[in-house]
């Protein structure tokens, strides 16, 4: 459409398509016999639709549903107002199915009941005016899917195949939309562009409540969502408003909301294949991809103002699931078939970015607001009750892939005045936090207003109103931006309570696999530029994972496996890149950059209670856990006009916890048939890099900049009160690897300048190896360990240089808090029987390094403060609980608890001006306890050695450096070691008895101040006037090393 007018231009245009069908494709209360040898032309049901030749029963349902809309609207106005609106909606609710109920069909050939669906939205919203006076421009989209696609065999259908039975459900949902507003004028200009896409498709496949022979069973679901095109943005989102006069106005709006079902499983139904063919396999498969590309932007710009604003939100909450249950009815499925495979797949990539640019001789304003929310379910399992009988394996996999890359940036440019703000949130898994409110404020109204109002139009058909309405409301995200909605992001591969699973093959390679897998990337850049007479820029840059991970086995459940093992395995990573920037420059200059990462989470994998594990060969277990945290997260602030103040922050959180364990009550293998290797295995692998730098650069010039790491994660194994019957070696371990590095470089130059620079690291892990009242009788070894490894360190940087002509005052601090702790330990009752020895570790390695360093320069006036410190208060602790036994026939006893550490603080100072004063001060604080310990009634037998060694070995050290250059000169430095309630213990309890044909029981405490050719305190000052501290001391005090035996 297009208006035009001498005053007055209004152009408007707008569509709604909806479409709804219903496609079917059956077999009900019916026998069959297909016998024949003739082959068939049939739908492949495949996005790639073509035709295939297929012998025996085919039941296909293929639809597909293509809508392209364009709407372009214009207004002209030659002497007033020009207003236009381009608005366009497309529903698709189509409900396709292929099933086959209540029927009996006999072939020798191969049943397919395939259903395919794609739903195609090609979209292009223009709208554009020209006004003397004033131009308002809008265009909004909408698409919206809520399609279902159904594949099932169900209500007592029998089947009898020679070959295959497939069920196949496959869904597509494709977008494009393209949403672009612009408003040109003499006077004011409003330029507004919205994009919604919303997605809740169910797509399923099935067999309940049947029985099915065939030699292979396929049943598979699959739904794939793309907003793309050909790997480009599929959703653009863009507005200009430019005027020669007052104000330009522009904003976007863009929400993409994914909510997709996807389902594959068999339900109260007898599967049988050919027991003795690897190739006759039961396949059950959920597959669920989302591919995003998105582009969101606005240009304003006015003479005297230009403020925009553009917004996106992109929320994933798909639920995806691989199983088998009983069905309503309570039947419970069996299973007879060489092979097993129930798998669910989750695949997410997002890529894209929001951009904000305004303009004007006097004011410009602008914010970027980007925020993606993750959430869902992704499970894997064979239910409650369900009866295997396989020959080759068994595998259940739920592997979750997640991969977003991310760009936000805003900048205002004025005369006057530039100011800008940038927000970027990515929240896994969790509902939002305060520090996310305030950083996006009321955004989830903001959005939900503007994505609703422009599609309010009357159709004249209140039916198709109501659709529309109700297509719009669905693409709210008030969900993922209250703080107090339940939001949980889950990965889930189980075996369900009192299941059966027996493998027969006598291959080694015949095992039962259960894992869980979760991986995330994610790369998030912001950055925000703001130039004026005043220069305002703030950027802050938040991601929150909070995925947790779970494989496991339900109570009660049953193990025959003949040659093969059973392992368990739940693996986790998380990769994640925060860059953020923020930029100012003016007379007066402001920036900010904060950057903040939170990773936490569980990971679970454990065996339930009362699990019975048999067989006739030797079986082997392996129960294990895996995290990694791989997290760089960098702010950079730059500053520069005659008053200039830089804030930059960058902040790291990791928690979680990393479990792996074994409940009580449980018979794993008996005197008879002994398990293999048994293992139960805790990992956890980190490295953290954070790094803050501001570069300020003013007639007065001042920052503060700040870096922080709190590490606390909980790495724990732990072996339950069942019993254990192998032939091989069985460990108990839980192991920590970190690499923590945190720096804040701080950087003012001008006449006057000061600053601050902190880093801190809080290192605060738990590491712990338990046994929980198990009964271990073991042919080999027992070997019990929790470690922080040798190659663990932790190092904090905190550097600040200014340069003033009058003045020049600096600060920094780098700051280390070591505590972390390491337990080996059996519960009360634990009874260890291994004969070729029983081996406990508790060891905890670390290297700490703590640098601080300042440098100021002014003309009259210069002074420094500097401080390194590290508080170490390490613990690693071996425990005999009561009532233990360990019994090593023809091997030894070893029990160790190693605290070993590496501790070096360092603090350079330096200034020079007329008047010159620095402090430096090198701090080491060393505390804690290596201990081992039994309780009451504890006893040890071994053919061979008891040895209990408990040892502390710390080196460390402190360096104060303080130099300044002036006519009136002072300086200090103090380098100081404290140490105290630092020990070595071994505590033996009352009534233990140890026998063995040699002991060795040492307890020692060894701290060594190492050697340097550096002095520990050095200062210097140069000038007509000086003076000087200079102090280095090491304290010990209450340390030591003690042996105790209590009576009896």
């Amino acid at each position: 459409s297009l208006g035009g007018a001498s005053y007055l231009g209004i152009g408007g245009t707008g569509t709604g398509n909806i479409i709804e069908n219903t496609i079917n494709s059956y077999i009900v209360d019916s026998d069959i016999e297909a016998l024949g040898k003739s082959e068939v032309e049939v739908d492949n049901a495949e996005d790639n639709q073509s035709t295939i030749n297929f012998r025996g029963v085919a039941v296909v349902a293929d639809s597909r549903e293509t809508t392209t809309t364009g709407v372009a609207t214009g207004g002209i106005a030659k002497g007033g107002v020009s207003i236009n609106g381009a608005v366009s909606v497309d529903i698709f609710k189509d409900h396709t199915k292929a099933y086959i109920s209540n029927s009996h069909i006999n072939t020798p050939h191969s049943v397919s009941v395939k259903a395919f669906h794609k739903s195609t939205s090609s979209v292009g919203d223009g709208g554009l005016s020209f006004g003397e006076k004033a131009g308002i421009g809008i265009a909004a989209g909408a698409v919206s899917f809520k399609d279902e696609t159904l594949a099932y065999i169900d209500s007592n259908s029998t089947i009898n195949a020679g070959k295959n039975v497939i069920v196949n459900s496959l869904s597509r949902e494709d977008a494009l939309l393209v949403s672009v507003a612009g408003a040109i004028s003499g006077e004011v200009s409003l330029a507004g562009s919205i994009g919604v896409v919303y997605s809740n498709a169910l797509t399923s496949a099935y067999i309940d409540n049947s029985t099915i022979k065939a030699y292979g069973v396929d049943v598979n679901a699959t739904n794939t969502f793309k907003l793309d095109k050909d790997d480009t943005a599929g959703f653009i989102i863009g507005s200009t408003a430019v005027t020669t006069g007052v104000a330009g106005v522009g904003g976007g709006v863009g929400v993409v909301k994914v909510k997709n079902r996807t389902y594959a499983f068999v339900s109260g139904s007898e599967i049988e294949g050919n027991l003795a063919d690897a190739d006759s396999v039961l396949n059950i498969s959920a597959n669920s991809t989302n591919e995003i590309y998105y582009a969101i932007a606005n240009v304003a710009a006015g003479r005297y103002a230009g403020v925009g604003g553009s917004v996106g939100v992109i929320s994933i909450s798909d639920i995806t699931k691989a199983f088998t249950s009983k069905d309503s009815s309570g039947r419970n499925t069996k299973i007879k078939i060489s092979k097993v495979n129930v798998k669910s797949y989750e695949n997410t990539d997002i890529e894209g970015g929001v951009g904000q640019g305004s303009g004007a001789l006097y004011g410009a304003a602008g914010a970027a607001i980007n925020v993606i929310s993750i959430h869902g379910e992704n499970d894997a399992f064979i239910g409650d009750d369900t009866v295997v009988n396989a020959d080759q394996e068994v595998n259940v996999l739920a592997q979750t892939n997640r991969n977003i890359d991310t760009r936000t940036i805003a900048f205002g440019g004025g005369g006057l005045l530039g100011a800008q703000g940038t927000v970027s949130v990515i929240n896994i898994g969790a509902s939002i936090e305060s520090d996310d409110q305030k950083a996006l404020g009321n955004t989830a109204s903001v959005v939900d207003t503007n994505i609703t109002n422009p599609f309010s139009f009357n159709t004249g058909d209140e039916e198709v109103n109501q659709e529309i309405q109700d297509a719009i409301s669905d693409g709210s995200i008030a969900e993922d931006l209250d703080a107090n909605s339940k939001l949980v992001d889950v990965t889930t591969s189980a075996i369900g309570k009192n299941a059966k699973i027996t493998i027969s093959g006598l291959s080694l390679s015949s095992n039962l696999n259960v894992e869980a897998k979760h991986y995330i990337n994610v790369d998030s850049r912001i950055g925000g530029g703001a130039a004026g007479l005043i220069g305002v820029g703030g950027s802050v840059n938040i991601v929150r994972n909070f995925s947790n991970v779970n494989s496991h086995i339900g109570d009660n459940s049953e193990f025959d496996i003949i040659s093969g093992g059973i392992y368990l395995l739940g693996d986790r990573s998380f990769d994640a890149t925060l860059i953020t920037y923020a930029g100012s420059a003016g007379g007066t200059s402001l920036g900010a950059a904060v950057s903040y990462l939170y990773s936490g989470g569980d990971l679970n994998t454990f065996l339930g209670n009362k699990i019975k594990i048999s067989g006739t060969r030797s079986t082997n277990v392996k129960i294990e856990g895996n995290t990694r945290n791989n997290i760089n997260v960098d702010s950079i602030g730059n500053t520069g006009g005659t008053v200039v103040a830089g804030a930059v922050v960058s902040k790291v959180t990791l928690e979680g916890n990393t479990n792996v364990y074994t409940l009580s009550q449980g018979i794993w293998g008996d005197s008879n048939f002994r398990l293999g290797e048994f293992s139960l295995l805790s990992n956890e692998n980190d490295q953290i890099d954070v790094y803050s730098i501001p570069v300020n650069v003013g007639a007065i010039s001042a920052d503060a900049v700040v870096s922080e790491i709190n590490y606390k994660p909980i790495i724990k194994s732990s072996l339950g009160g069942s019993t254990l019957y192998n032939s091989d070696d069985v460990n108990v371990e839980s192991d920590l690897t970190y690499t923590l590095s945190s720096e804040a470089k701080g950087i003012n130059i001008g006449v006057f300048t000061a600053g601050g620079s902190v880093s801190e690291v809080y290192n605060y892990p738990e590491v712990k190896a338990i046994v929980n009242g198990a009964t271990v009788d073991s042919k080999g070894a027992f070997s019990l360990k929790a470690e922080i490894s040798k190659d663990s360190s932790t190092y904090s940087k905190a550097t600040a240089t200014h340069g003033g002509a009058l003045l020049g005052i600096t600060g920094s601090r780098a700051a280390i808090e070591d505590g972390s702790i390491v337990k080996a330990e059996t519960l009360s009752g634990s009874n260890i029987a291994a004969e070729d020895g029983i081996y406990i570790y508790a060891k905890n390695y670390s290297d700490n390094v703590a640098y601080a360093s300042g440098v100021s320069a002014g003309g009259v006036l210069a002074l420094g403060l500097n401080s390194g410190s590290i508080t170490y208060n390490a613990t690693a602790t071996a425990n005999l609980g009561n009532h233990t036994s360990l019994n090593s026939n023809s091997g030894d006893i070893y029990i160790s608890a190693l605290n070993s550490a590496y501790i070096e603080s360092r603090s350079v100072a330096g200034s020079g001006g007329v008047v010159s004063g620095d402090a430096s001060k090198a701090t080491t604080e060393i505390k804690g306890t290596t201990k081992i310990s039994t309780d009451e009634n504890v006893n040890l037998f071994a053919g061979g050695k008891i040895s209990l060694n408990s040892e502390r070995n710390i080196r460390f050290n402190s360096f104060a450096n303080s130099v300044n250059a002036c006519v009136l000169g002072m300086s200090g430095s103090h380098a100081k070691n404290s140490i105290y309630d630092e020990y070595s213990k071994i505590i033996l309890g009352s009534n233990n008895n140890f026998e063995a044909t040699e002991y060795e029981i040492i307890a020692i405490d060894k701290l060594n101040k190492y050697w340097s050719s550096d002095y520990n305190a050095k200062e210097g000052s140069g000038g007509v006037f000086e003076g000087s501290s200079c102090e280095s001391k090491t304290k010990v005090e209450n340390s030591g090393s003690f042996i105790t035996f209590k009576s009896g």
